[in-house]
């Protein structure tokens, strides 16, 4: 049976961030998501990052001229536009503008080494009427397991990257990811895809290395099922 598998968290508009840098690298990009299987995929933008070289608006433009261009070239996948917020507490930026694909939801990145409270910062977004999603929540220095659960208690729905699945870059992150999953904290594996070379799309490799290690019916909401629910915003 063919692999269907949903995307949250890339970045494949063109020369907007530190994501794709031309047209023809998002194409390729998209071709090996379809290759993959891939079939619904939202570009996220950083938006308020150091990575940010572009605004929101020229974003939005970016977006609509990669849509235009897969459209012209045949592939088949649904794109659909997001951000990655940067969390700056001295900044506040029109959250509702900044959602996934227009929904409830928004993809909010913290500091990996400052803890901002994100208890707080999630009851503000809330009080907003939004539910964030923690991207790669494994990467921040001060998360813990019981901080991750307690997050998830609130309603946070929490991210994890692909290549942390496959290659974990730290023993911290190795023991996080590994004790998530036991718990099945981990709501989403996205795979944060930037380029072909050193950032490439391995959300096919994390779903194989996951395929007889967790229950099918948490693979397919990993992978799947609770990515497609925010791009429904159910």
């Amino acid at each position: 049976m063919k692999i269907k598998l949903v995307d949250i968290h890339t970045h494949l508009i063109p020369d907007v961030d530190d994501g794709s840098f031309s047209i023809e690298e998002s194409i390729a990009m998209v071709e090996t998501m379809i290759n993959d299987g891939i079939t619904d995929v939202i570009a996220t933008p950083h938006v308020q990052s150091m990575a940010t070289t572009k605004s929101v608006a020229e974003q939005r433009t970016g977006f609509l001229y990669l849509k235009d261009a897969i459209a012209k070239s045949g592939l088949d996948i649904n794109l659909y536009l997001g951000f990655e917020v940067r969390y700056v507490p001295h900044l506040r930026p029109d959250y509702e503008e900044l959602t996934l694909n227009n929904s409830k939801y928004i993809l909010m990145e913290f500091s990996n080494s400052t803890d901002h409270d994100l208890v707080n910062v999630f009851f503000n977004l809330r009080g907003l009427g939004l539910t964030p999603v923690i991207a790669h929540i494994e990467r921040y220095s001060y998360m813990t397991l019981e901080y991750a659960e307690q997050l998830k208690k609130l309603g946070a729905i929490i991210q994890v990257n692909a290549n942390s699945i496959i290659k974990p870059r730290s023993k911290h992150i190795k023991k996080l990811v590994n004790a998530m999953l036991k718990n099945e904290v981990i709501d989403i594996i996205a795979s944060d895809m930037h380029n072909l070379r050193q950032r490439p799309n391995n959300l096919k490799k994390a779903y194989m290395h996951l395929k007889n290690k967790v229950s099918k019916e948490y693979l397919d909401e990993l992978f799947y099922s609770n990515g497609k629910k925010i791009i429904e915003n159910k």
